[in-house]
């Protein structure tokens, strides 16, 4: 799950206590060497396909890919395009 995203443009103190309440629950996976080293193996080759991506998309395909958790996503355009991901559409 991208923290990030969760928090980014949220202001209201009821939507920010929900937020930090799922954090608590939930496995969160960071961003270490092994990863961050996936994600730009996953950049170069996207780049040379000509078809990139997002970073943050791409460093959360690594993330999942280096830690192996299935992706639960709404954004199954990006996602799909990257080889070994555990992926999940969510509607």
């Amino acid at each position: 799950m991208a923290v990030y995203e969760l928090y980014a443009g949220v202001v209201g103190r009821k939507r920010l206590e929900q937020i930090e309440k799922l954090v608590t629950l939930i496995t969160v996976f960071g961003l270490g060497v092994t990863q961050a080293a996936i994600a730009g193996r996953i950049y170069t080759s996207l780049k040379a396909k000509r078809r990139l991506i997002e970073n943050q998309d791409i460093i959360i395909a690594g993330i999942c890919i280096a830690n192996n958790p299935s992706l639960f996503t709404k954004n199954i355009s990006h996602f799909s395009i990257v080889p070994q991901l555990n992926l999940y559409p969510i509607a």
